[in-house]
């Protein structure tokens, strides 16, 4: 799973979820990020296939429990990500070669 789409999914979800209209909220998620919102819709659908959820009712508006838990605990998971990424980028972080499994902090 790409986690750009993770990212745009977590957006639309977490809007969704203060009680805004989600065509509304892929509409904002695709300006904010400079996309078409096909692309919006299509990370959805990628993020959905590749877990094994709907995120969305069959109303397309309504989240279903998937959809409120990815509301609820995916912006943790994403500024974890982030500080992770700029972490590596920093050179804080080594993978030992011996044994990948373990993370190796100077």
């Amino acid at each position: 799973m790409r986690l750009i789409d993770l990212e745009i999914v977590i957006d639309v979800v977490t809007g969704t979820n203060k009680s805004k209209s989600p065509r509304g909220v892929r509409n904002e998620v695709a300006k904010r990020r400079g996309l078409g919102r096909s692309i919006v819709t299509d990370a959805i659908r990628r993020v959905e296939a590749n877990m094994g959820v709907s995120l969305f009712e069959s109303d397309s508006v309504t989240l279903t429990p998937s959809g409120k838990a990815m509301a609820d605990h995916g912006p943790p998971f994403i500024e974890t990500q982030r500080i992770f990424v700029e972490f590596v980028q920093k050179g804080h972080l080594r993978v030992r070669s011996e044994n990948p499994n373990k993370w190796n902090a100077p």
